[in-house]
């Protein structure tokens, strides 16, 4: 992990959050997330990379149950070769579509 790749997940985490903010993202239940009065830009915490470092290396792909009050997401890829910089973009876009999929909105 370097700055570069830090900065591409933050980047992504809160490109989306901003959309969903303003209520351009559409819910599994239908129609449009709720918007966000108050969503807070993210910002990276290299302790929580160091403790999803120690969880990757035991490849186990499932949620930790290191850290019980953050959200996490999880992404696998099985490129032998590819950009990190591009992978960062692609789980974040990968983790964003669950909007759809497990939705947020209303009832849930």
């Amino acid at each position: 992990m370097n700055d570069t790749i830090r900065q591409a997940f933050l980047n992504k985490h809160n490109q989306f959050r901003s959309s969903v903010a303003r209520g351009l993202e559409p819910d599994k239940a239908g129609g449009k997330a709720p918007k966000a009065a108050k969503m807070l830009k993210m910002i990276y915490d290299c302790d929580v990379e160091n403790s999803a470092m120690k969880h990757a290396a035991k490849c186990v792909f499932k949620h930790s149950t290191d850290r019980k009050n953050l959200g996490e997401n999880i992404f696998m890829t099985s490129a032998p070769k590819y950009d990190k910089k591009k992978a960062a973009e692609w789980a974040s876009q990968s983790w964003w579509s669950e909007l759809k999929t497990n939705g947020v909105g209303q009832g849930k």
